[in-house]
């Protein structure tokens, strides 16, 4: 944000990179409000019509275990430094000649004579002398048996030692995004996390947003929004198709915030959503002699379609979850409708209230969108796929 007006960052004074990914600009990385670590910027990368930073993650928990073993070598150097300093104060200075020598120190007092032991008898076959140990190149690997061994030649060609791994674990098999299985590795997809971080070396303290609900608070809340969630996406199935049958929600992600201090929880949910179609059915009824006919649809097997829904409620003054935003979109009209999937809450002005963030998917690409949230609706402030000013 300049000046009041925001401005997406991959484009905006891009001259050669953009000024969110210079080199040495430090975020700070939230989770619902409150700071989780620091990311730091060192290169930027531009694949297509997007860049990434590229840099150094810490967290919280990281940082203080740095300063605590810092504190302990200082400690430890400092008594170090007055231990020796104890050892070599000899009394005070004495001033001689040039020309004077030093006293002569006293003669130490020899070590005490020690015992000879007699030699070992002597036996018919001699010991092979001890063979010397190869040079130490002073690495902490040097000797580890699992470190890696580079050598010239085919692949195949490799040692006894190198081959003679268990059955069950591979070299490499600890790394991160690895299973192994037998002597094989079966690749595993990365885990990704977003998270929300910010730069700003004058901005407001960070506070959390997050609102605590007692267990069958939260179970009554997250009923009522599901069920807003099931009418959006059954509202919007039914005017754009007349063979939908029935809706099925899946999994959804369900958040409670407070993202102005004033006790009155938000409630955001996004879930997927398997659209069942159906053959039109008529069916005769007699209703004071006369005859009607009645369509309905019964749903065919195979015959669905994946839809997205996002919903924001929030408590009113008379504690009643109120809906105060929808969005429906499903896979045959992404090109309309984005899917919108909640990052996290986040003060994005600096004015301590907290705005919503989401990932919006298109056919055309992905992109982020900010709302503001007001008692009976939600305000788009930004969105990178829109028109710019």
């Amino acid at each position: 944000m300049i000046n009041g007006q925001f401005y997406d960052a991959s484009i905006y004074r891009a001259d050669p990179v953009p000024m969110a990914l210079d080199s040495g600009v430090v975020y700070e990385a939230e989770r619902s409000g409150a700071p989780k670590g620091l990311f730091t910027v060192g290169n930027a990368l531009q694949v297509g019509k997007h860049w990434y930073g590229l840099g150094h993650w810490e967290t919280n928990q990281q940082m203080q275990e740095a300063k605590a073993a810092r504190a302990k070598e200082e400690a430890q150097a400092k008594a170090a430094t007055h231990e020796s300093a104890n050892e070599g104060d000899s009394g005070p200075p004495i001033l001689r000649r040039p020309d004077e020598k030093a006293p002569a120190q006293p003669p130490s007092k020899p070590p005490a004579q020690q015992p000879v032991p007699a030699p070992a008898p002597q036996t018919a076959k001699a010991t092979p002398p001890p063979t010397s140990a190869p040079a130490s190149s002073g690495g902490p690997d040097e000797y580890d048996p699992n470190r890696p061994i580079l050598r010239r030649g085919a692949p195949a060609a490799i040692s006894k030692e190198e081959s003679s791994w268990p059955a069950e674990e591979t070299p490499g098999s600890t790394g991160a995004g690895t299973k192994a299985t037998g002597n094989k590795i079966a690749s595993a997809e990365p885990k990704i996390e977003q998270m929300l971080a910010i730069s700003d070396a004058a901005g407001p303290e960070t506070r959390a947003y997050t609102f605590s609900l007692k267990p069958e608070e939260r179970d009554a809340d997250y009923k009522k929004m599901e069920t807003y969630a099931q009418e959006a996406v059954s509202k919007y199935e039914r005017v754009r198709h007349t063979d939908f049958a029935s809706a099925q929600l899946g999994e959804a992600d369900f958040n409670v915030f407070d993202v102005d201090l004033s006790n009155e929880p938000v409630f955001v949910l996004s879930a997927p959503a398997t659209v069942n179609f159906g053959a039109a059915r008529q069916t005769a009824t007699r209703r004071r002699s006369a005859r009607r006919a009645v369509q309905l649809n019964e749903p065919i097997p195979g015959k669905q379609q994946q839809a997205y829904v996002t919903v924001v409620g929030r408590v009113d003054l008379y504690g009643e979850v109120k809906l105060i935003f929808s969005s429906v979109t499903d896979s045959l009209h992404l090109d309309e409708i984005p899917r919108l999937q909640l990052i996290d809450v986040a003060d994005v002005d600096g004015d301590t209230r907290g705005e919503l963030l989401f990932e919006e998917t298109t056919d055309n690409g992905q992109g982020y969108i900010i709302y503001r949230v007001y008692p009976d609706q939600l305000m788009q402030l930004f969105d990178t796929l829109g028109p710019e000013d």
